[in-house]
């Protein structure tokens, strides 16, 4: 049934005259409570309501009655009708008379008309404030439905002096808006997989109403990928297009979303996906493996070796500049490229030095920046586990071939096996700093006079470092003048970059050593002894602690001079307890500053060999009270020695 046939049906015609009657009853009400009223009153439309109007679902419905009129005594009142069921619910009103605002008092009741409830909403001025035949304009304001309906509102009217009414009229209210839908969707057949494709998709608005901001989304395999925001006008269309690269090869659904959120309200919200599925196809590609990886088990701290590794490519199509990378635990440790044809494999070869102890995981990574499109990227890794220990070396025997072994290092580095040592060395430690800035070698029970010894450098530094504790000095060095109170004497070779550098040198002494000679620990000396030169040189030191069993002291060292090119690179200090200087005597007794007598052991074949990484107290060794490693016949043979020197500068007038 058409709108118009609804109005003329006989129940619209019932209802319309039943309302009439109400619009009577209220004239004679109103007129019985009002003056008499001139005659000739103008009360009638400037124009009808509409027949039809309608209203954006979800927004607001204004139905507006214009209506001339002379009337200067009062009342007038505008009559609303509508079904209090309806989606439309009265939310306010704006009135005018000639263009001036005019106020009227609303009224709002409920009347049963034909056997059907109506909501009434009247409209009352009592004195209009014309001054000739003006228009009256009611603007009422309603909340529209968010569904797509259709409601009837009636519209009347009554001048109460005269009784003159307003024609009734019926308004049908149609709520409505845009519908939108996408009307297609392409791809194209067959992509590549990992090759960029381009998707389009078209979307209508077959609706009443515009539809802004609209939000369309891509969804591949139910999962949005892209977005784009599109305004479509009533009947009209638009088009969008998106960038898609498939990640894995197969079957893949694809679903063009518009207002998946339902932002928009619509006539139909059931209508707003169009899905397609394609076929993802492999195409050419590599398909690069690292099938072997061939390390050491076991590898040196320092030391320099070689890991080689295979790739292969087992894909459709070649792969040229490959790029292939070795990581020691994470971190590069050598890098390269290949060409690796389709079927092939290549072979790669990187050197390795260790800069640290202990277990190291080497992975030969293929193409680590993913710029090789593959088939498989997941295949591109291959993992071995390498045991890097501390570098060592043994030292050869001078004597009779007595010796311990016992492990030992520190700090930076670590202990290894031992080796055989002479009676000139007590023990002997190497090692390896892997960065650090300082390091602390542990003697341990391999001597009695000796704990451990720290060195701190200004920076951090990489490379071996050698300590050595001796009986008597090295075959280069001269004794120091006082070497009848020496606590302890040792060498030194610092890591290389820093051997010219100063250092900070922390020495723990075994404080049974000097109960042994007697020596006091505020009374303690440290010398160096400097091969550039050739003399020993006071440092200046503090006792840092002292107790039953250990007395620690700290110096600093301007470096540690090695001499001259060629020479063995190591610093000897002597701990004394004996004055800086010492003077020799002429024939009557008298002590001259001005002579120094310098007295030289003799040099065994071992005297500069030391033990890498290991501490190996010497068989055979002696402790006496005084200058270790002295005897009767040593002691003999160094005042002999001193007899020749001064009878010589006698003889040549010195």
């Amino acid at each position: 049934m058409s709108r118009s046939e609804a109005r003329s049906s006989p129940t619209s015609r019932r209802l319309r005259r039943s309302l009439s009657v109400l619009l009577v009853v209220a004239v004679v009400g109103l007129t019985v409570a009002a003056p008499v009223a001139a005659a000739s009153v103008v009360f009638e439309y400037t124009s009808q309501p509409p027949a039809d109007d309608r209203a954006r679902m979800g927004s607001t419905y204004t139905h507006t009655v214009a209506v001339d009129t002379n009337a200067s005594d009062g009342p007038v009142m505008v009559t609303l009708y509508h079904d209090p069921a309806a989606d439309l619910s009265y939310a306010s009103y704006t009135a005018s008379l000639g263009g001036q605002s005019l106020d009227m008092v609303v009224r709002e009741s409920t009347d049963t008309v034909g056997g059907r409830s109506l909501t009434r909403l009247t409209f009352v001025n009592r004195s209009p404030p014309t001054t000739g035949t003006e228009t009256l304009r009611l603007a009422a304001t309603f909340d529209a439905s968010e569904d797509a309906t259709t409601e009837t509102v009636f519209t009347g009217g009554v001048h109460g002096p005269t009784g003159t009414t307003l024609g009734l009229t019926e308004t049908n209210v149609s709520t409505s808006g845009p519908d939108l839908e996408p009307t297609n969707l392409t791809v194209p057949s067959d992509p590549t997989n990992r090759e960029q494709v381009t998707v389009t998709g078209t979307v209508e608005n077959t609706g009443e109403y515009n539809a802004t901001s609209v939000a369309v989304d891509l969804l591949i395999d139910g999962q949005p990928t892209d977005t784009t925001t599109i305004d479509v006008p009533i009947s009209s269309s638009r088009n969008v297009s998106f960038n898609w690269t498939p990640s894995t090869i197969g079957s893949h659904e694809l679903t063009l979303a518009v207002d998946d959120d339902d932002t928009v309200l619509e006539l139909d919200e059931t209508d707003n996906r169009r899905t397609t599925t394609v076929t993802v196809v492999s195409g050419p590609r590599p398909d690069l493996e690292p099938t072997n990886l061939t390390a050491p088990s076991e590898a040196t701290n320092g030391s320099t070796t070689t890991v080689t590794g295979t790739v292969t490519n087992t894909g459709t199509d070649g792969a040229a500049d490959v790029g292939i990378d070795l990581l020691a635990n994470g971190t590069s440790v050598g890098t390269t490229t290949a060409d690796v044809p389709v079927g092939g494999t290549v072979n790669v070869s990187f050197n390795w030095t260790p800069s640290a102890t202990g277990e190291r995981e080497l992975t030969l990574v293929v193409d680590a920046g993913d710029t090789v499109l593959e088939h498989d990227e997941t295949n591109n890794r291959r993992n071995t586990t390498v045991t890097v220990s501390s570098p060592t070396s043994a030292e050869p025997d001078d004597d009779d071939g007595g010796s311990s072994a016992s492990s030992g290092g520190g700090g930076g580095g670590g202990g290894g096996g031992g080796g055989s040592l002479g009676t000139r060395t007590i023990a002997s430690i190497t090692g390896f700093m892997g960065g650090g800035s300082s390091t602390t070698v542990s003697v341990g029970d391999s001597s009695p006079r000796l704990e451990s010894i720290r060195f701190e450098f200004g920076e951090e530094t990489a490379g071996q470092f050698g300590v050595s504790e001796l009986n008597v000095p090295p075959a280069d060095t001269d004794y120091p003048r006082n070497y009848d109170t020496v606590v302890s004497l040792f060498e030194v070779t610092p890591p290389e970059p820093v051997r010219d550098d100063p250092g900070t040198v922390t020495v723990a002494l075994d404080r049974s050593r000097l109960s042994a000679i007697g020596a006091d620990p505020d009374g303690l000396q440290v010398e160096r002894y400097n091969k550039s030169v050739g003399t020993w040189e006071t440092l200046e030191h503090e006792l840092v602690s002292s107790d039953d069993s250990t007395v620690t002291i700290r110096f600093e060292t301007p470096g540690f001079p090695t001499g001259d090119f060629g020479t063995p690179a190591y610093t000897t200090f002597a701990i004394t307890t004996a004055p800086a200087g010492a003077a020799s005597s002429d024939a009557g007794g008298a002590t001259t500053e001005s002579e120094t007598t310098t007295v030289t052991a003799p040099a065994t074949a071992t005297d500069t060999a030391t033990a890498a990484q290991t501490t190996t107290p010497a068989s055979g060794t002696t402790t006496s009270t005084t200058f270790p490693g002295f005897g009767v016949g040593a002691v003999a043979g160094a005042l002999a020695i001193v007899l020749v020197v001064v009878r010589r500068r006698r003889r040549n007038g010195r």
